[in-house]
């Protein structure tokens, strides 16, 4: 069947998901990307490229219209927290009633709150394990890796089925918590005013996201919240290497990361 998705929040993650949608599903469908004239007009212009391939122009297409979800089979959303009301309202105003929604945003509250708010669409929650940075204004590049993490559905499966690089399961729960593991050093780096790698060679800075590791670890026991390991490195290793001295950290950590 032809799929037809529209990625709300062209940022850098709506972007890259969104594109690399588009360049496996050929003849199975279109993927609409929605954003800020800022973001969206450059596209519209030199098209997109990831990770040094270029997105054919056939099977995307940009727009600051909101208006685009109308048509959508599959809304992918990937807006900031800040902006989850706004795109709640949109979808609400605009989606068809069987929309499918797959909810990008970290952890398991903004699920929770599209479902509360849009009860007569299916909600799905997902999970994008990895990093992506402009490179230039039409240009994005991954680090990391992993394979996005959504909840199983007949629209995840057509878009598995394509090629893309989903990990389906049927309770995404205990990944969105093992996730938030590791969002934690997010607060830690933004309060420092430092660069990540700067903000890691700073033994204070580890231990406060040590400490922030631990209490976490501690309220998901008392809570019996089953969590998932995300990435590498098991939390409760990793808060131990962050107690190391820097010279050590550095060595067993930030050299082996490149």
């Amino acid at each position: 069947m032809a799929l037809s998705i529209a990625v709300l929040g062209a940022g850098a993650i709506g972007c890259h998901v969104g594109g690399s949608w588009a360049s496996v599903l050929a003849d199975l469908g279109r993927v609409t990307l929605i954003g800020r004239p800022s973001r969206i007009d450059p596209i519209r212009s030199d098209g997109l490229k990831i990770d040094g391939a270029a997105v054919a122009r056939e099977a995307l297409s940009a727009t600051t219209d909101t208006g685009a979800l109308a048509q959508a089979d599959l809304i992918a959303l990937a807006v900031k927290s800040t902006a989850l009301d706004g795109a709640m309202d949109d979808i609400a105003k605009h989606a068809k009633p069987n929309a499918v929604i797959l909810c990008l945003l970290n952890g398991p509250g903004p699920v929770g709150a599209l479902r509360a708010r849009l009860p007569d669409h299916r909600v799905l929650a997902g999970m994008v394990p990895y990093n992506v940075v402009w490179t230039g204004p039409t240009t994005l590049e991954r680090s990391g890796a992993g394979s996005v993490e959504v909840e199983r559905h007949a629209t995840t499966e057509t878009l598995a089925s394509a090629g893309a690089e989903l990990e389906l399961h049927d309770n995404l729960s205990p990944i969105q918590h093992g996730k938030l593991l590791l969002n934690l050093a997010n607060a830690v780096n933004a309060l420092s005013g430092l660069p990540l790698k700067a903000m890691l060679l700073d033994r204070g800075y580890r231990r406060v996201y040590a400490a922030s590791l631990t209490e976490t670890l501690k309220v998901y026991d008392a809570a019996h919240i089953a969590w998932q390991q995300v990435g590498p490195t098991s939390p409760r290793v990793a808060r131990m290497a962050l107690l190391a001295p820097t010279w050590l950290f550095d060595r067993l950590v930030i050299r082996k990361q490149g």
